[in-house]
């Protein structure tokens, strides 16, 4: 599993643009196959399929992360994560899965999103 962190990159999901995320990470993942059969003494492996998810957490401003998985409900929506030069670090087409707001007694609100790839990535190629 390979994973892509960063601090202070802008998020465009679909129609939302330019969040400024304070978590987010990028998963690429390649998942194996067990290719041994009953007589084999250890497992061997073959490479399977990959698949990627982008997480992210901002600050709270209002509802747009769960606006976001209310409206995309079995639409596809590209994905962008790019630095503070602007420079695409990530980018796809993939589900929203999950748009959560978390409003905490002990720190400031927040809002955090999770998107699941549909196919290969775009960026990086």
């Amino acid at each position: 599993m390979a994973n892509l962190s960063g601090y202070s990159c802008t998020l465009t999901v679909g129609s939302f643009d330019g969040a400024t995320i304070k978590d987010i990470t990028v998963t690429i993942n390649g998942n194996m196959i067990d290719t041994g059969d009953l007589t084999s003494q250890w497992n061997t492996y073959a490479q399977g399929i990959h698949d990627w998810e982008v997480t992210g957490t901002k600050a709270y401003a209002s509802e747009s992360f769960l606006t976001l998985m209310h409206g995309s409900v079995s639409a596809s929506v590209a994905v962008a994560i790019k630095n503070r030069t602007g420079s695409t670090l990530f980018g796809g087409v993939g589900f929203v899965t999950k748009g959560a707001a978390n409003f905490s007694k002990a720190a400031a609100a927040t809002e955090s999103i999770t998107i699941t790839g549909k196919g290969a990535p775009t960026t990086p190629a």
